[in-house]
Order: structure tokens, then sequence, then C-alpha cells
């Protein structure tokens, strides 16, 4: 059995979850399993949870990739572990250190990048590296691309004739043995020991044999996931009761959308092919306006980006389009201006040639953009906003308060570390504001948690002055050592 249940807003989602919850005869000591992407969305599900039903208790929450892992294990009585990105670099270092099987014709071209200049060590910096790329790159194979790597594993090629294609094709043989197992990653492995192997290769084996359960399974929140784990879903809802919930952000059918760079490349194709200058048709020439350069879609839409549209795709092709909508009222009249654009990309409205003449939000505060000269005056417009949110929000008692909880500060995963320290000491100064941080790594909550891993890091690392500096400039470190400062450690080094 599957349930796919579809909102433009997470609380509306999170209603699907707790009807959700309420199906069946449920055993109250039995835990409830919930998929969900990330810690920050657990903290909020399980609150809204307790909201709702005053308790939230018995909820088991996993990460797709550990729940992937853990059906792995279970069904395959612990002799095997689902391929991650770790054991994949380091079955890839472990053949790209063996120089009689890199001699092989296919390995030209890594050869020639491993003796590059700059001698060993650099030959070391550079195989190290390769060793990681390629194994992110493996792995979003196997996420998106299984099939592609089935055919590698038959020595057949995708595009025959492309020198890296046909490179990667060989490393992933060389680290891949029968029947999608992949190969040791040292030269010694222990009896008894699991060997890992693919998701895909699996559920292409054992799919007839996975074990009914009476406990459904919830996803939560996922906006994409790979077309191995679509596989996973369809193999699940044939066994076990399946509720998945999705942000949709358009109530129409949107499969079609272009993305910017999609429609570039079909423009360019389809020119090429009429031999025409698009400026010089006439209407009646291209009646469906296929050629036009910018489309009238919503532009929110097709910025959204294909992932999700594919995504989309896919769950209405694992349901048969029978979906359980829980959309806002498309109907409504927008009050603010960030209103009027959900409501554009719910509609599916054409593009706007020319702002509506009503309603005016000149005064509208909905949707603000602020520019700023540094990273901390970007925090402290932030605190400041928050403040003037909370302190202007005490309205009559059937309006309940805003409060710290239900307030989110988010920030672009590849710039946090330059603005996580900034939020905490500015929130501090700042009206005293709380702050808890949900998606923070485990060496983030604590300085001795952080100096133990850099610690067990160091010997996996190069060694070097700048590595050994790291560690031992660490307060849980330099408060061990009453005659010595941080300065002192450069000078030490240096003799």
């Amino acid at each position: 059995m599957l349930r796919l249940v579809y909102s433009d807003q997470s609380e509306r989602l999170l209603e699907g979850l707790l009807d959700g919850l309420g199906v069946g005869d449920r055993d109250p000591f039995e835990p409830t399993e919930i998929v969900v992407p990330n810690a920050n969305l657990e903290a909020w599900v399980r609150h809204g949870v307790a909201e709702a039903r005053g308790v939230a208790a018995n909820l088991r929450f996993w990460r797709l990739e550990r729940f992937a892992s853990r059906f792995v294990e279970e069904f395959e009585e612990r002799r095997f572990r689902l391929v991650d990105l770790e054991i994949t670099e380091g079955a890839l270092l472990h053949v790209l250190h063996d120089r009689d099987r890199l001699n092989a014709p296919p390995f030209e071209r890594v050869r020639r990048y491993l003796s590059g200049p700059g001698g060993p060590e650099a030959a070391d910096l550079r195989r190290t590296q390769l060793a990681a790329r390629t194994a992110r790159l493996f792995e979003e194979y196997a996420y998106h691309r299984p099939e592609m790597l089935a055919r590698w594993r038959k020595g057949e090629l995708v595009e025959p004739g492309d020198a890296d294609e046909e490179w990667q094709s060989s490393l992933w043989r060389e680290i891949l043995g029968d029947e999608g197992i992949l190969r040791e990653s040292g030269p010694v492995r222990r009896d008894g020991e699991p060997r890992w192997v693919l998701l895909s290769e699996v559920l292409a084996r054992h799919h007839r044999e996975v074990p009914t359960e009476s406990r459904p399974l919830h996803v939560f929140g996922l906006s994409y996931v790979g077309r191995v784990y679509q596989d996973l879903f369809r193999l699940l809802r044939e066994r076990r009761p399946v509720h998945l919930y999705s942000l949709n952000p358009c109530l129409e059918f949107w499969e079609d959308v272009e993305s910017p760079r999609e429609l570039r490349n079909r423009l360019r194709r389809e020119r090429g092919a009429l031999r025409v200058d698009p400026e010089s048709l006439k209407e009646e020439e291209d009646p469906f306006e296929l050629l036009k350069l910018e489309p009238d879609d919503t532009p929110l839409l097709r910025l959204w980006g294909s992932p999700g549209r594919e995504s989309h795709r896919l769950l209405n092709q694992l349901s048969d389009c029978d979906y359980e909508g829980r959309f806002s009222d498309p109907g409504e009249e927008p009050e603010t201006l960030l209103r009027a654009l959900q409501l554009d990309i719910l509609r599916r409205e054409p593009r706007r040639r020319r702002p509506p003449p009503e309603p005016v939000w000149d005064d509208d505060d909905s949707l603000r953009i602020a520019g700023c000269a540094s990273v901390r005056r970007e925090v402290e417009v932030v605190a400041d906003e928050i403040w003037h949110r909370i302190r202007s929000s005490s309205g009559p008692p059937e309006s309940p308060p805003l409060r710290f909880h239900e307030i989110a500060v988010v920030v672009n995963h590849p710039a946090r570390d330059e603005y996580l320290p900034h939020l905490e000491a500015v929130f501090r100064e700042i009206h005293d504001i709380p702050i808890s941080l949900g998606d923070l790594p485990l060496p983030g909550h604590s300085r001795i948690v952080d100096a133990a891993l850099r610690l067990l890091e160091l010997p996996f690392g190069r060694f070097d002055r700048r590595e050994m500096l790291k560690l031992l400039n660490h307060p849980a470190v330099t408060g061990s050592f009453d005659d010595l400062s941080p300065e002192d450690w450069p000078e030490l080094t240096e003799e």
C-alpha cells in the first residue's frame, strides 16, 4: 500500500502525517518509523506532533541512507553492508596505489595525471584528491544512474569512445567484484566481516524475498531522492504500508516546465534543425510559441530546478498519479507580496509582463532584501528583525503571540562556518535571543569532542606543520600547558 501526500506548506504536510499516524490499529509499544532528511526537520516534526497530540512518544527517526543501510543489513542477515562514500574512497585509494593494475591501457589518463610535476608528495596529494572526487561521482551514479553501473559491470559503455567514461568504468570494475559486491578496501580482510554491496544490486537480486510487515513507514519532507530509493519505496509498498509526504510548490501539472538550461539546449537544437532566425518567424509559423526565448511559464517555477520536477515525476509514477492534495486555497486573494508570489507558483500563472495595478504593496514587509556590508551586519539585521517581530506580535487573546521556536534562520550550507560564530555571538549580545543550532555537527557542540576528533584524524592526514598546529592550538589542548601559549608552538615547530 502506498499513500502519497502533496502540499505546498510544511504545516499542512504535517497535518497529513498526523492523520497517517492515527491510521489502523497500532500497538502503542511499537515504535513508529519516520524517515526525514536532516536533524532540523526531525526536531520540527517531533515538536509538531507533541504540540498537536500532547506528547511525541515512541517515534523512531531515520535518515534515508541509514534506513537503507539497516534494510540491507537485516535482510542480508548482516552478511552485507551498504556501500558508503568512505568505503568507496578507500577501495579507490587501494587501486590507485597499485602500479601493476594502473598499467592497464584504460588508465593512461589516470597515470598521466598522477605523474604530473611536483614529485612523490604532489602525486600522493593528487591520488587522494582523485579518489575523493571519484568516490563522490560513483555515489551519484549509484543513486541516480544504476543502469549505467550495471552496463559498466558487463564491460559495456553508454557512450563508446568517451575517454572519461572508459577510465571511470574500468576503475569501477576494479573495485567492484562479482554480483555487485565491492572488493576489499585493503589487502587484508578478516573472516566473518560483512561484505559491501550496492543497494541497486540487493533490490535487483532479492526483490521478491522481502518479508511482509504490518508496521507503516512514514517518509516526510524529502525534496529529492535518487532513483534507487524510488525503487526501494516501490519494493516496500508491496510488503508494508508506505506513506510519502512531499512538498510540491505547484497545484497544477508541471512536469513539462523547462529549466533555463533545458530551454537553451532545446532552442539550440530546434533552431538549428529549422535553419531559420527565430526573429524572422511569423506568428503562424510558430503558433504554439515553441521557439520563444522567454516562455510564459512562471519564472520561479522554471528556476525551481529540474531535480524537484523529476522527483515529483517519479513519485507520480510510483503512485500512478493517485495522491492526496493538501494544498492551500488557490482561490484566495493575496494579502502580501510574498503570498502573491506563492500563489503564482501554486496556480502556475503565466509570466507577468507588468506589475498588477491592484493591490499595491508599497508598505509590504513580507519579502525584504537587505544589502549589508559584512556578515556580522547581516546577522545584526536578522537579530533586530526577530526582536521586532516578537515584540509586535502580542495581539488579542485569540491570536497567540509569536514565539522564538517558531522562527527559523536558514544559512546557505557552503557559508555555514562563516555565519555560525556570528549568529551565536550577535544573538547573545542583542537582546540575548535564544538560539538552537539544529543542524550542527557533533564537534560544534563540544570543544572536547572537536579536539578528540582532530586527534583521531591526525594519523590519516599528511602530518604536516599545519595539521599539528591546528591540534596544538586547540583550547582543549593549550589549557593543559601552563607554561606555554599558542604563540610558542610555531617557534617550537621551527626549532
